[in-house]
């Protein structure tokens, strides 16, 4: 639960630096390239557990149905 809450903390912090309107261009990308890293490894974990019951679901498929 504590890794959650900091990712949790961390995406909320990256999205509010990207609102704000006293920033430079240079802290704005800079905040955008951070928030999408974030991201692309929250998305590579969703996708991981998926991929892992996809995976699961088709060999009890194969191993209870078919055999």
């Amino acid at each position: 639960m504590k890794t959650y809450t900091m990712y949790k903390a961390q995406a909320a912090a990256y999205w509010e630096a990207l609102n704000d309107n006293n920033l430079t261009e240079v802290e704005k990308k800079k905040d955008a390239q951070a928030f999408s890293k974030f991201f692309d490894n929250f998305m590579s974990g969703v996708y991981f557990v998926f991929v892992m019951f996809s995976l699961i679901s088709l060999y009890f498929f194969t191993t209870r149905v078919i055999f």
